[in-house]
């Protein structure tokens, strides 16, 4: 942390004065001239800032178009920590560039390779896929370029090839998404990029869609089932869930009322009830669905579904159960010709080899 505030004072004094001396810098910051050229040479060579150092003189005529400051570097320490770990992952082809050259400037402000691997930890609970899938995806991003498909349905389970243009890469809830219009239906489609079987770029380009329009198209409704919303979620959670729940962003338009016993009631909107279901359900018996009534015919459906699976594997545990405490003559037998015989009747019943 020392060594990163020294960095981003530097930088603000070459900000208020481009041109100062090292005396007035070393004084300012109580620091050493050696600790100073250190700094100095760290910003010009690592953050690429054409800091000068002749007769004594500090000068940076461009300083003030920069604004790096120590958190700046606290963000670039998280992500090498996160890089760290992909560099051991199956996409270290992808990051190994990026990795070396953010360890050399972490390195340089104090901060080794070993201490961020021990410090920093991402653990990957997305769907495997071959970096080739993410190669093929950055490079048509890029270069709005056309992409071929096979994608199968998760709602659906249907297998399908798709023509389409890809817009934009979203990571959300532990899930990569690939934003794109759909040629077949000329619209915008959400398609989950563990769910493609199959991928390839064509020769074609397209033109690529403002920004706002993308932005709107993943603000628009719950998640990223994304259009107009069709309807309201109205969530009561109980202060078990609350105490997660109040810190999370379902929706930019999303309101929550808090109650003085823990709780929280959550209005939600939402476009697909498929996403937000799963939402809800990972909540157990901790919320409750008050409206509208279709979402809460559905939630309380796969509630009794899950409890009647649960409760059949009761009973039949209990059958089981019983069978083996039955003592052997009073259990019925079944004779090679078919018949069966019961030892309760039969005071004699046959041995049957």
């Amino acid at each position: 942390m020392e060594n990163l505030k020294r960095v981003s004072d530097t930088l603000n004094l070459l900000r208020k004065n481009p041109i100062l001396t090292a005396e007035s810098i070393t004084g300012t910051l109580s620091i050493s001239m050696d600790e100073l050229l250190q700094t100095i040479e760290f910003i010009r060579s690592n953050l690429m800032i054409p800091v000068e150092f002749t007769e004594n003189t500090v000068k940076c005529p461009d300083a003030e178009s920069f604004s790096f400051n120590a958190k700046d570097l606290h963000y670039l320490y998280t992500i090498g920590g996160m890089l760290s770990n992909l560099k051991t992952s199956e996409y270290s082809n992808l990051f190994t560039g990026i990795a070396n050259a953010l360890s050399t400037t972490l390195a340089l402000a104090g901060f080794t390779p070993e201490l961020i691997s021990s410090k920093v930890t991402v653990k990957n609970s997305c769907g495997d896929r071959t970096p080739d899938f993410f190669t093929s995806i950055n490079n048509a991003l890029m270069h709005h370029r056309v992409l071929s498909i096979v994608y199968q349905s998760r709602t659906t389970a249907k297998v399908a090839e798709r023509i389409i243009e890809p817009h934009r890469l979203l990571f959300m809830r532990n899930t990569w998404y690939l934003i794109a219009n759909c040629r077949i239906n000329n619209e915008l489609r959400t398609f989950a990029v563990e769910r493609i079987q199959e991928i390839s770029a064509s020769g074609d380009t397209f033109r690529a869609l403002p920004d706002e329009i993308v932005d709107c198209y993943l603000d628009s409704g719950f998640g990223v089932f994304a259009e107009k919303p069709i309807d309201t979620a109205v969530l009561r959670f109980a202060p078990q869930a609350a105490a997660w729940v109040r810190f999370e962003k379902w929706h930019p338009d999303q309101t929550m009322t808090f109650h003085d016993d823990g709780s929280l009631t959550m209005r939600v909107p939402y476009l697909d009830q498929n996403e937000l279901v799963m939402e809800i359900m990972k909540h157990g018996p901790h919320v409750e669905v008050i409206e509208p009534w279709t979402l809460r015919k559905t939630v309380s459906s796969r509630i009794f579904a899950a409890n009647r699976i649960y409760n059949n594997f009761k009973q039949r545990r209990n059958r089981r159960t019983t069978e083996e405490n039955i003592p052997q003559h009073n259990q019925r037998r079944k004779s090679p010709s078919g018949f069966t015989m019961d030892s309760q009747t039969d005071p004699d019943p046959p041995t049957w080899s």
